[in-house]
Order: C-alpha cells, then structure tokens, then sequence
C-alpha cells in the first residue's frame, strides 16, 4: 500500500469518527432543544424542559415536575410582591372545532426552594361559540392585572357579547338589524393563600361568580337564563318588537321556573 492510500484510507476514517461524533452531538442538543419550545411573550426570559425537568436560564435550577404538555405554547413570567417564587403563565386551547373555540390562561407557581410546579390558577382567555342549536353566539376574552400589596391578588377582567343565533326566525319586519342582545364586563379578584400557595376567588369582592365563568364557554339556554337573569330582564323590558319576539323565543327554549315566569311577566 503506497503512502497516499494510507493517507487517504486513515482520511477517510477519520470523516467517519467525526461524523459520528456529530452525530451524537447533534442529537443530544436538538432533544434538548425540541423539550424548549415554548414561545416567551413579551421580554421575558426562554424556558422549557429539558429531560423532564423545569430549566430557567434565570435561576439556573432545575425543578421536578410532570408539567409535560406544553409544547409551542404561548407564555411569560410573572412575579407579584409580597410572594416568594415566580409565576409561569400560559395560554392552554382546551377545544376548538367548526363554530366552537376555548383557551384557557394557567398559571403555574414556581417556589424559591425548587418545588414541584403547582397549577395554581385557571380561567378563560378567550374564545366563542356559534351555532350548535343555541338561541344565541357569545363571544368572550380576559385580561389580567396584579395587585400588588399586603394580600397580593391577580384581578382578572371578563368581557363577553352575545348576539341573535340564526335559529330563531323572528318573523318580524326589522328583525334583521336585531344582531347584538347585549354585552357584560364583569371583573373576578383572586386572592393568593400564603398557606397553600394557591389562588382563591374572592366572591365578595368580584362581580362574577365561578359558575358564570365557566358558563361564559359552556352555558346551554337554561344556565344562560340563570347567570344573565338581571340583563335578560332589562332586555325584556325594551318594546322593540324584534328583541320581543326573541326573548320569547328563547324562554320557550328554557325550562319552567320562577325566573323565566318572571322574564314572561316582563314583556
């Protein structure tokens, strides 16, 4: 074997062992890097999961957990004085379909000391539905703000319209301009349990309760009746006989009751 060959054999193993090497690398960070998929909002820090723990560049500590299903979701920090840890906020779709859409806003708390991550708050961000055999559409979104003091709290600000479903066939000359029934802003205050390290609705200080905030998805005809009760009566009380013809046409949907007898006596 002349020198040349050998050079060109010992060459040529030698691409092999680097490419083998690369490969094993290239492995290695592209694992890593598909278990760090979530998109940071805003000008927060990058986080993920890297070999089923919690890595924040930040703390520079893992943290166990079971927190696996977050892949491409949208997300941020949040910190709230008067608490020790941090909050990782993330937006959930927990359904979608044809006339139907639900994303939930979570929040996980992350302790100081590297405890396991703990949901500790859930609600509605935004979503609708249309359609389904309902007398009426919604749609619904949230926003959020912190207060920060003594008793530390996330205030969280519900905003949902409701507009005449195409299955009810009003039968009326200007039924076509009756679109919006009417819109509720209603704010839910969740106070933060030292104790538990979790956060409570506060029902004496918010205007919505936990029944009207799951309803803002999965209200049916009756439930709707049940938490809109005072703006379903203000709107019976209005002589336009569009809305007339609809509210009647929706308490015929609506089982027998003392509010729905109430809403009849009200046209």
């Amino acid at each position: 074997m002349t020198v040349s060959h050998k050079i060109k054999e010992n060459f040529l193993k030698l691409l092999g062992i680097l490419f083998i090497i690369f490969i094993i690398i290239y492995s290695y960070f592209d694992y890593d890097f598909n278990k760090t998929k979530i998109n940071p909002l805003e000008s927060t820090a990058r986080f993920g999961f890297v070999n089923g723990s919690y890595v924040d560049p930040i703390q520079e500590h893992p943290v166990s957990n079971d927190f696996i299903s977050v892949d491409n979701s949208l997300g941020r920090f949040e910190t709230i004085n008067n608490i020790d840890g941090r909050f990782l906020v993330l937006e959930e779709k927990m359904g979608s379909g044809t006339g139907a859409l639900l994303i939930d806003e979570v929040w996980y708390f992350i302790g100081i000391n590297g405890e396991k991550i703990k949901e500790v708050l859930r609600y509605p961000k935004e979503g609708y539905v249309s359609g389904w055999g309902m007398t009426f559409d919604r749609k619904f979104s949230s926003s959020y703000a912190k207060e920060e003091n003594v008793n530390p709290a996330v205030i969280v600000k519900f905003n949902a319209s409701y507009t005449n479903s195409n299955i009810i066939e009003l039968g009326v000359p200007d039924s076509d301009e009756l679109s919006e029934l009417f819109s509720i802003s209603r704010q839910a205050i969740y106070i933060w349990d030292h104790e538990n390290s979790i956060f409570n609705l506060d029902s004496g200080r918010s205007q919505i309760s936990i029944e009207q905030i799951d309803g803002l998805y999965n209200d049916g005809n009756d439930e709707f009746l049940k938490h809109n009760y005072a703006d379903l009566k203000k709107f019976a009380q209005d002589r336009n006989p569009a809305k007339q013809q609809w509210i009647k046409a929706f308490l015929d949907t609506c089982k027998d009751g003392p509010q729905k007898t109430e809403l009849i006596k009200s046209i």
